[in-house]
């Protein structure tokens, strides 16, 4: 069975996870020449097939895994959802290693990111607001 991991989405923003794959020992487990598939449903594929995003898995070695989902998708996203991380070894075998809920919490802000101030008596001033490091989240499985 898979380990339980419950994501938590912003609609239109990035969203950026990591996931360490260890042994019960705390070893780094080598995942080098695995397939990596995540995706994200509105329930289990069986009852619902259609995939609501697939999330972009980036392997580093020797047991990292970087999940993430770009603001022009999670601005589609609203509500629950499914999703699930699967590996596939070298020689086929397929194991799903976490699996959980999605749950999407609704923007605020639309736009480009601009923001107009306007004082009276003087003329408007425009600020950009940016992340320059926005928070990682890690996922550990053992």
């Amino acid at each position: 069975m898979p380990d339980p991991a419950n994501l938590e989405v912003y609609q239109g923003d990035d969203y950026a996870a990591t996931v360490l794959v260890t042994d019960s020992a705390g070893n780094a487990v080598n995942l080098t020449g695995y397939a990596i598939q995540s995706q994200v449903r509105a329930g289990p594929a069986d009852n619902n097939p259609t995939i609501v995003c697939d999330v972009t898995c980036v392997f580093t070695a020797p047991n990292q895994i970087t999940l993430s989902i770009p603001h022009a998708t999670t601005t589609t996203l609203a509500g629950q959802y499914q999703w699930d991380l699967q590996l596939t070894s070298t020689t086929g075998i397929v194991t799903t290693i976490l699996a959980g809920g999605v749950a999407v919490t609704q923007e605020i802000t639309r736009g480009a990111g601009l923001l107009v101030a306007t004082i009276p008596g003087r003329r408007p001033r425009l600020f950009r607001a940016s992340v320059r490091n926005p928070s990682s989240r890690i996922l550990r499985i053992a």
